[in-house]
């Protein structure tokens, strides 16, 4: 009963681009997470939208997603300084849904992040998706939500699942934050392994499959 869900992948009115932040540490699968939903969430619902690659540091670090964004034929601007990111929002406000994709910082380059996170407190109508691999041991990705408390998360997502076969970390990360938990990703297959996060399928790991499915329902 503690545990929270993010509600259903809304779209915003034509008038208001919505802001989508992808933020969480180096490695947790941002990236290939953004594409899933840019197309599952965002491209099926014929919704118009523009990626913003969001990294003052590693310019090379753009090309991934550049090439993702071709692929799947919406418009991308790579942006690297803060400066540049205020008005790359700005000039996509008549997109329906703005997808930003921020650097993975280790523990020593957390003052880069809190520079990206002030800049995102002046953005309206945003949600902010903080990243974690579930396959982290729970210290771990306790650290993390700590480490990224400056950008003031809306939401966990969780990929990696395919990689435990325990989603205890999970449970107690999402209780601990008190987070509400949007997306389970389980894979690199694009743009299939991903799904909106529910309570049955990380208590299958702690009951059986029946209890999980009856407990998830009540």
């Amino acid at each position: 009963k503690k545990l929270r869900f993010a509600p259903p992948f809304h779209h915003p009115s034509p008038d208001a681009a919505q802001v989508v932040v992808f933020a969480g540490p180096p490695g947790a699968g941002k990236t290939t997470t953004l594409i899933k939903i840019a197309i599952r969430e965002c491209l099926a619902q014929r919704q118009s939208v523009r990626i913003l690659s969001v990294d003052p540091y590693r310019v090379a670090a753009h090309e991934k997603l550049r090439s993702f964004a071709a692929i799947i034929g919406v418009g991308f601007t790579a942006i690297n300084s803060v400066q540049e990111f205020s008005a790359a929002v700005e000039e996509s406000r008549n997109k329906s849904v703005v997808l930003v994709d921020t650097p993975g910082y280790s523990p020593t380059e957390l003052d880069g992040a809190k520079e990206i996170a002030i800049c995102l407190e002046r953005v309206p109508n945003k949600r902010i998706h903080l990243v974690l691999p579930a396959s982290t041991k729970r210290l771990d990705l306790t650290r993390s939500i700590r480490d990224y408390a400056a950008f003031q998360p809306d939401y966990l997502l969780f990929t990696k699942l395919d990689e435990t076969g325990s989603q205890g970390a999970i449970l107690s990360a999402a209780l601990e934050a008190d987070k509400p938990l949007s997306f389970f990703a389980h894979g690199q297959n694009i743009p299939e392994d991903i799904e909106p996060a529910h309570a049955r399928i990380l208590l299958a790991s702690v009951f059986r499959p029946e209890v999980a499915e009856a407990v998830s329902a009540a």
